[in-house]
């Protein structure tokens, strides 16, 4: 893509992987990328971290949309898992996407100091509080999302179920908002999908990725190439656990994203 400013501006937009408060900025695998496209490819990247963990697909594309897009980059990268793609996150009490017909909306619920409903009328203020009114919220949230007949019915309903994503596997279609936001992404040269999950992607959801034609890197892949007897990408010898990318992952990863998008902006 053309850079908008002198430089090139990348975004990462992602959950707690993204976010890395378990390193030190120069440790960082976004500070680590931007380091080696200015030292090796000569190419004057300024990479900016939107990490914030537990963030899903349906997170990303909203703080994208309010919050990312005002700084203007000219590529984002949105680090997803197999789960980031199993619903749209609801339960925050953040803003959310959800479908008016086939265009995509983002709901935002209402300040909380908002005067226009005594908070003892709000579902939303009293779900924060009595697990009951969560409940019912989550339902009717679900009922929204045209989950009732899956819920009551099961498989059964499919067989009456025309829409257009039903050859989707239900893991990934039962909310249609997670395939628009893909369809939508997909639009724009700038946006790159990285998948970071331990595990293998999932195969239908990798066909989604391919077919959209969206940017798409998979770094779980490069991962499992250094993997070894003698070395865990996630392990930690400090506490003697795994946890989150430990620092020689920080370094490999980096680098390896730094060499792709010098290889995206040659293409």
């Amino acid at each position: 893509p053309m850079q908008k400013t002198g430089k090139l501006r990348i975004a990462l937009i992602g959950d707690s992987y993204v976010e890395s408060f378990q390193t030190l900025d120069r440790q960082y695998f976004g500070r680590i990328m931007e380091k080696h496209l200015r030292e090796k490819y000569g190419i004057d990247a300024e990479v900016l971290n939107f990490g914030r963990s537990g963030f899903t697909m349906s997170d990303m594309y909203v703080y994208n949309k309010n919050f990312v897009s005002k700084f203007d980059p000219d590529i984002v990268m949105f680090f997803v898992s197999n789960e980031d793609f199993s619903r749209v996150n609801k339960e925050s009490g953040a803003p959310y996407p959800y479908m008016v017909k086939d265009s995509l909306m983002i709901f935002t619920y209402p300040p909380e100091n908002s005067n226009s409903t005594p908070w003892f009328l709000s579902l939303y203020n009293l779900s924060k509080y009595f697990p009951l009114a969560q409940s019912i919220r989550n339902s009717i949230n679900l009922n929204q999302e045209g989950q009732t007949p899956y819920i009551l019915f099961g498989k059964f309903y499919e067989i009456f179920e025309q829409d257009k994503f039903t050859k989707v596997d239900k893991s990934f279609s039962s909310d249609n908002v997670l395939l628009s936001i893909v369809d939508e992404l997909s639009k724009s040269e700038d946006n790159i999908i990285v998948y970071r999950d331990r595990e293998k992607i999932d195969p239908v959801l990798h066909s989604l990725f391919l077919k959209s034609g969206i940017g798409y890197l998979d770094i779980a892949d490069t991962l499992d190439d250094v993997r070894s007897d003698d070395y865990n990408p996630y392990y930690w010898d400090a506490i003697g656990k795994e946890g989150h990318w430990n620092l020689p992952a920080h370094k490999i990863i980096g680098e390896y994203l730094a060499h792709r998008i010098y290889e995206y902006q040659n293409n």
